[in-house]
């Protein structure tokens, strides 16, 4: 038996390095577009403000900024299809093509912000 071997559900549940969310952007200079990316739990260091995520320099409406702050309900949600898409298989419902191509892109996805 090798005891190496990490079973599926194991992989599932290992810990996710990423920092938790929900994130928020707060606009520090609009008019320079710069702003930071926070944890919307505040931290004990400074009470009043969330970890810093990310400091991103922007547009005016800082597109790239709200993007990154909603990185880790995206993330939550491609491993919610990943999960119902396997499911569904592993109880003998036949995948589309489309379905089969859009898991093996969502893995890879997951993959690589792993």
């Amino acid at each position: 038996m090798n005891t190496n071997h990490t079973s599926k559900a194991q992989a599932v549940r290992r810990p996710d390095p990423h920092t938790p969310g929900p994130w928020q952007v707060e606009v520090y200079h609009k008019d320079k577009a710069w702003a930071e990316v926070h944890t919307t739990r505040r931290g004990q260091d400074i009470p009043t403000q969330g970890y810093l995520v990310a400091i991103v320099f922007d547009t005016p409406d800082c597109p790239n900024a709200r993007l990154i702050a909603k990185a880790p309900d995206m993330l939550h949600w491609l491993r919610e299809t990943e999960h119902y898409l396997s499911s569904r298989q592993s109880m003998g419902h036949e995948l589309t093509a489309g379905e089969l191509w859009l898991r093996q892109h969502i893995r890879l996805t997951i993959k690589e912000a792993a």
